[in-house]
C-alpha cells in the first residue's frame, strides 16, 4: 500500500474467486445464488435499486456456476435492467423479468450502452421466481442432482419453496454465513473504497472540531458533519455525536438543547458510506483544557489501540487480540475497564465478522479490515472513544485513516 491507498488492476473482479472456489469445493457445491443487497454488490459490482426501493420484497439474484466462477449471471427486473451495464464482473447471462417500456424510434443512432441494453432481449418471465427457475436449469444443465448454495438472508421462503418443487432432486443449502466468510478478506478494490470512506469520515470530524464554538448544539454539529461528508462524495450512515455526559446515551438522536460549553467532551462515533462501503471511526475532543483524569484515561485507551495494531496479525484469533487489548488498557490506567468486544470487521456492512471478542475463534487473515476500537463510557462523565479501520497484511497491520489513534484533542472556546 501507498499512503493507505491501493491501485486496482483494470478488469479486476469485484470478488475473491479463489475464496469462492475454496468454499464451494468445501461444500461440494455446483452453484451459488446470491440475493442480499450486500452480496449482490460484492459479486456483480452494482447495487440493485430494487433492494433500496423494496428492501423486503424486491428480487434480484446473482448466480455463479462452479464450472465458471469468473462470470456471473443476473436475474433482474426489466425496469432496472440498465444497472447490469454497471457490472464489473463479466456477465454470463441476463435473465430479465417483468414489464417495462423503452421505446426504440425507427430512425435513431444508438449509443453503445443502449445497444448493450437492447442485447439483453425481451423479458423471459413475468416474475423473478419464474426467471430464477429458468436460470438455475440453464446454469447446471443436465445435472439434476446439483447442490446449490443459497443466500437465505435475502431469499424469500416462497421462492426457495418454488425452487425445491421445480427441482426436487437438487439440494439447496443455507449459505449466507458462507458468503459472509468469503467477504471477510477484502480485495484490493474494496480496501481502496474502505480507505476513502474512512478518510471522508475523519475529515468531516476535523471540520466540526475546526468550527466548534460555545453554544453550538448537537443538532448543529451533526448537520455540519453530514454536510461535510456529502461534499466529499460520501454519504452519512449513522451519525452518533454527543456533548459531555450525554455520550453515555450516545445512540439517541441529537438534541438541540444540548449545547457546547467550556470543559465539555465532544464525542463522535460516526459511520459513513462511500460507494456502498462503510467506515466506522470514533474521536473524542475537549472544548477547553482536558483534565488530568481525562488525559490519563484517554492515554490508556490509546495504549490499547497501539497494542491492538500490534496484535492484529495473520494467525491470531479475535479472542487473542481482545485479551491483549484489555490487558494493556487495564494496566495502563483503567483497571476496571470492561468491554464485550474491541473491534469488528467492516466492509459492505458496517458490522461484519470477525469480531474481536473473548470467545471469537476466527483465525485472522491478511486482507481483513477490522474497525479497532477502545471505547469507555461512564455515567456523569460521558465517553472517551477511539476507533480506526485497520488492514491486516502479511507483515502486520496498518491504519487506513490519515491521523489514526490521535492524542486527546483540545480546542479553545470561541465566543459565540
Amino acid at each position: 500500500m501507498t499512503d493507505g491507498l491501493v491501485s486496482v488492476a483494470a478488469g479486476a473482479l469485484p470478488y475473491h474467486v479463489d475464496r469462492l472456489v475454496a468454499h464451494m469445493d468445501e461444500q461440494d457445491a455446483d452453484m451459488v445464488i446470491a440475493s442480499t443487497a450486500q452480496n449482490l454488490r460484492y459479486f456483480t459490482g452494482f447495487a440493485p435499486v430494487v433492494k433500496t426501493l423494496n428492501p423486503h420484497l424486491g428480487e434480484c439474484y446473482a448466480i455463479i456456476s462452479r464450472d465458471n466462477t469468473a462470470s456471473v449471471s443476473v436475474v433482474h427486473s426489466a425496469g432496472e435492467a440498465d444497472q447490469i451495464l454497471d457490472m464489473t464482473a463479466p456477465l454470463a447471462t441476463a435473465w430479465i423479468y417483468g414489464t417495462f417500456h423503452r421505446n426504440i424510434p425507427s430512425r435513431t443512432t444508438s449509443l453503445l450502452d443502449e445497444i448493450r441494453l437492447q442485447s439483453f432481449g425481451k423479458p423471459v418471465a413475468d416474475t423473478a421466481r419464474q426467471a430464477l427457475i429458468m436460470a438455475v436449469q440453464a446454469t447446471v444443465a443436465q445435472k439434476t442432482n446439483a447442490r446449490v448454495l443459497i443466500d437465505d438472508d435475502g431469499m424469500r421462503p416462497e421462492t426457495l419453496l418454488a425452487l425445491q418443487i421445480a427441482y426436487p432432486n437438487m439440494t439447496f443449502v443455507d449459505a449466507s454465513m458462507t458468503l459472509r466468510r468469503i467477504r471477510h478478506v477484502k480485495t484490493m478494490g474494496e480496501i481502496a473504497l474502505l480507505t476513502q470512506a474512512a478518510r471522508q469520515n475523519e475529515a468531516a470530524v476535523a471540520t466540526c472540531l475546526a468550527h466548534a464554538c460555545a453554544g453550538q448544539s448537537e443538532t448543529e454539529i451533526v448537520a455540519q458533519f453530514e454536510q461535510s461528508v456529502l461534499a466529499q462524495g460520501g454519504r452519512p450512515g449513522v451519525t452518533m455525536m454527543k456533548i459531555g455526559r450525554h455520550a453515555v446515551t450516545g445512540q439517541r438522536r441529537p438534541n438541540a438543547a444540548h449545547r457546547l460549553a467550556t470543559g465539555d467532551l465532544l464525542w463522535f462515533d460516526s459511520d459513513t458510506v462511500h460507494q456502498n462501503y462503510w467506515s466506522d471511526i470514533a474521536r473524542t475532543a475537549v472544548f477547553g483544557s482536558p483534565t488530568p483524569r481525562q488525559i490519563d484515561r484517554y492515554d490508556a485507551l490509546r495504549a490499547g489501540m497501539a497494542e491492538g495494531l500490534t496484535a492484529l496479525r495473520p494467525g491470531q484469533t479475535g479472542a487473542d487480540v481482545f485479551a491483549a487489548v484489555m490487558h494493556v488498557v487495564r494496566n495502563a490506567g483503567i483497571p476496571e475497564y470492561a468491554r464485550h468486544h474491541v473491534g469488528h470487521g467492516i466492509g459492505l456492512e458496517p458490522f461484519e465478522g470477525p469480531v474481536l471478542a473473548p470467545n471469537d475463534t476466527t483465525v485472522l487473515e491478511a486482507g481483513m479490515v477490522i474497525s479497532l476500537e477502545t471505547p469507555f463510557y461512564e455515567y456523569g462523565f460521558g465517553a472517551l472513544h477511539i476507533e480506526d479501520p485497520v488492514c491486516i497484511t502479511q507483515n502486520g497491520a496498518e491504519f487506513l485513516t490519515l491521523n489514526p489513534n490521535p492524542h486527546l484533542a483540545s480546542f479553545k472556546e470561541i465566543d459565540a
